[in-house]
């Protein structure tokens, strides 16, 4: 019997979401052949957001080149997801991380200014191709750390003016003059700018703050020139800001993606989740999903992740039952907790209970070979379970 096996995984270190999902359907497919084998590891709008949302989507990626977070140029990838390629995804860190101080071209501050700690000014020339390129609407995958120049780097990439009181335009690519803003002209903004749509996608980290304060800048004086810069939007163009949802201990991006785009924020789980259409496949198709996870508690206790709060929704409603694939040896009395409360998780299956006749890894070992025996305990436990899995069926729907 055939069988459609959804793949969805979170980080199984030192494996990210990416990684594991890749490496299970590699084995999956080997072993359970004419199967229909899809993968969904759950990015948030960090790291492998904009592969996982160009591979399932059956998008594109196009390299181009762009100004990184300490002014250099340098070539990266822009996504555009779905084979239409109307929707353009954009990992903001992968070109405006916040630099090390070592490698930035200007780093010192004088009396009530505010250092150079990297610009955002690549984030708006990447937005500007995507929607040269077609792009109808983009998704800004939002992790931390990035440049703290809080988004007026990439607002001048797109057509924003910053003007001292001398009527001279400031440049943000190698400083950081808050400080001179006297005035700001938002009307060369493009057309297309102002019709399209910004989905940003905030990642976990950004979510519960869990990121690093940055300490290169005096956060007072910042505040209070995002303040003071406030009162200039809503006089001068009638754009009305609320300082006080602004990270400081962040980039403070989110206050540039709110005052000259679009923006929407938006959980990045469940957006990716969206983006990737599962819950369609998932409708439409049928089939099982193959959910692995460090902790069995990863994927079904209250304090799980948004994304795996999704899954668990989309598997409710679509009727789609799970197996799960742990890194951990499941207690019997958990494991029925569980299924108690979820019904349509009906198995649990632990990577940690797998025999394989190897050496044990030593601590030292490569990634590669952490790889290969990861690997391997996949094609084991898919051989064990092999007859459970191409068996597995939605239950009965539970009448009352």
């Amino acid at each position: 019997m055939h069988q459609n096996f959804y793949i969805v995984s979170l980080p199984l270190p030192p494996f990210p979401a990416t990684e594991v999902a890749s490496l299970a359907a590699k084995n999956l497919r080997a072993m359970m052949k004419g199967s229909k084998v899809m993968q969904f590891p759950l990015v948030d709008g960090g790291e492998g957001t904009m592969e996982q949302l160009i591979t399932s989507t059956l998008g594109s990626f196009l390299e181009v080149e762009a100004t990184s977070a300490n002014g250099e140029q340098v070539i990266v990838p822009l996504g555009f997801a779905g084979e239409a390629g109307s929707i353009g995804v954009i990992e903001m860190r992968a070109i405006a991380e916040a630099p090390n101080s070592n490698t930035l071209v200007q780093s010192h501050s004088k009396k009530n200014q505010i250092g150079f700690s990297g610009t955002t000014f690549g984030i708006g020339e990447l937005i500007t191709d995507a929607l040269d390129e077609g792009a109808h609407s983009i998704i800004l995958g939002w992790d931390e750390p990035l440049a703290k120049d809080a988004g007026f780097g990439m607002a001048q990439a797109i057509g924003v003016k910053f003007l001292d009181s001398a009527g001279n335009e400031l440049d943000f690519r190698t400083a950081t003059p808050l400080h001179q803003i006297n005035s700001i002209d938002i009307s060369s903004r493009s057309f297309k700018l102002m019709s399209s749509k910004f989905f940003i996608a905030r990642s976990e980290a950004v979510r519960n703050r869990q990121f690093q304060p940055q300490v290169s800048v005096d956060d007072t004086i910042f505040e209070n020139e995002l303040a003071r810069i406030t009162e200039l939007l809503k006089k001068e163009n009638n754009i009305i800001i609320d300082p006080s949802k602004i990270n400081l201990g962040g980039s403070c991006i989110e206050f540039g993606l709110l005052a000259f785009l679009n923006s929407e924020f938006r959980d990045g789980a469940p957006l990716a989740l969206e983006a990737c259409n599962i819950g369609g496949s998932l409708a439409e198709q049928r089939g099982v999903i193959l959910f692995f996870a460090e902790k069995l508690e990863d994927i079904a206790s209250d304090r799980a992740s948004l994304a795996s709060r999704e899954i668990m929704r989309l598997s409710s409603t679509c009727n789609v039952p799970i197996i799960a694939i742990t890194n951990e040896t499941v207690k019997s009395a958990t494991e029925g907790r569980y299924k108690k409360k979820l019904p349509l998780l009906q198995q649990v299956y632990s990577l940690a209970d797998v025999p394989l006749f190897f050496a044990p890894l030593t601590d030292d070992a490569s990634h590669s070979d952490r790889r290969r025996y990861f690997s391997a305990k996949l094609e084991k436990l898919i051989g064990l379970k092999s007859d459970e899995l191409k068996n597995v069926t939605s239950p009965a729907p539970i009448t009352v």
